[in-house]
């Protein structure tokens, strides 16, 4: 049973969020759709680019799963962007990906402006492409 006790892990960190979204993969048995993904992400997302950012997610999630099988702790598989970029191979480094990761941060802020001005973050005005995410 999971402890009841406060939480150490900080759910605002990037490597925590990727832990978090690798574990919904691993524990849910899902095929994911690419193409519909692409659609929800908007801008210019493809399937394959799409699909190129979650290989080292989906990587992680085989990891977390064949740690639990074995009984460890998935909790010290390392997340952190180095080690993903390792995971996505190709000669992808750290700052590729967060550079990857940067639309998507500034999409979230904005994101809670909105609601925390009472907002639709719906509403929110995104030109194609992600360049720009100032509200209008």
């Amino acid at each position: 049973m999971a402890s009841q006790g406060k939480s150490k892990t900080n759910f605002k960190t990037y490597e925590a969020s990727t832990r978090l979204l690798a574990a919904v993969i691993a524990t849910n048995n899902i095929k994911l759709d690419y193409a519909e993904l692409a659609r929800h992400v908007g801008g210019e997302a493809t399937k394959d680019s799409i699909n190129h950012r979650f290989r080292p997610i989906k990587q992680l999630a085989k990891m977390q799963a064949a740690c639990v099988q074995k009984g460890q702790d998935p909790g010290e598989l390392p997340a952190d962007k180095g080690a993903l970029a390792e995971l996505v191979g190709g000669g992808a480094t750290g700052p590729a990906l967060e550079h990857r990761m940067r639309p998507i941060k500034q999409l979230a802020k904005l994101q809670a402006d909105y609601r925390d001005n009472n907002k639709d973050p719906g509403e929110l005005p995104i030109e194609k492409g992600g360049e720009s995410l100032q509200p209008s």
